[in-house]
């Protein structure tokens, strides 16, 4: 009995340090998609979290089509570069791969010098945006502060003007910045909707509610703490059903206005 429960926690600690090998084991990046998803050798997609980039190609019809947004090429040809520089290690957070089964990672590049983040130095080249869907939030406050790096200097995306709610439907699949005032406030079973335009140019920021903790943390309650005041809002502006809206998953996406 004691020799069979050896084994077991024997084997279980292998598999362990396998795992976490793995994790932090040299890898080869094969091709770069786009500002925030590669190929590694032997076909796996990874997908770089914490971020978004502009998208070089759009579906139409169930067809991608190459039609590159503004910076999507930089940030692609960006990261590029940046994997140049040295050998690449993933670190992966709560969970491991998406939906569509990509990883999604960290990219850490071993410079001989020191090692750098790659998601975190996108953002400070202005050329993506936090975005991040909790549990994923080990970086958060690195990659915050690399954004607002980026957006004190006025960088890439941060050097295109800031847009009001009626204007947003214009820019559908871009990521930019909206500012206006919350005039409504919607909570359902799922998000909470914050209302920047009229009815008949709707756009709303959506906050799902598995990202409360970490308004909480900050002691905001996003039902109550918008409304009736201007906000400034950026990341990607989407359509769905019908709406606009710019899906935020950390209260550090929306700033006060003034």
């Amino acid at each position: 009995m004691r020799l069979k429960y050896f084994f077991l926690l024997f084997s279980f600690a292998g598999f362990l340090f396998s795992n976490l090998g793995c994790q932090n084991s040299p890898r080869s990046v094969a091709e770069v998609i786009d500002g925030d998803t590669l190929i590694l050798a032997g076909g796996r997609h990874l997908r770089l979290i914490g971020i978004d980039t502009p998208e070089v190609r759009r579906k139409i019809k169930g067809e991608f089509v190459y039609d590159p947004q503004p910076y999507a090429l930089a940030a692609t040809e960006f990261v590029r570069r940046q994997l140049k520089k040295g050998k690449v290690r993933l670190e992966f957070d709560i969970q491991k791969q998406d939906q569509f089964g990509r990883l999604l990672g960290y990219c850490f590049i071993d410079t001989g010098v020191g090692g750098i983040m790659l998601n975190s130095e996108i953002l400070k080249a202005g050329l993506g945006v936090v975005y991040v869907r909790f549990p994923n939030v080990k970086y958060l406050s690195r990659l915050v502060a690399a954004e607002e790096e980026a957006r004190r200097s006025q960088c890439g995306l941060w050097s295109q003007p800031e847009i009001t709610p009626q204007a947003a439907k214009d820019f559908v699949g871009q990521i930019r910045t909206v500012k206006g005032k919350v005039y409504a406030v919607y909570e359902g079973r799922r998000v909470i909707l914050l209302h920047l335009a009229s009815s008949e140019a709707d756009f709303h920021i959506t906050i799902f509610k598995d990202s409360l903790a970490l308004f909480s943390r900050r002691h905001i309650d996003p039902s109550r703490f918008y409304l009736h005041k201007t906000v400034i809002v950026t990341g990607r502006i989407r359509k769905y059903k019908g709406a606009i809206e710019i899906i935020v998953g950390c209260p550090e996406q929306i700033r006060l206005s003034g």
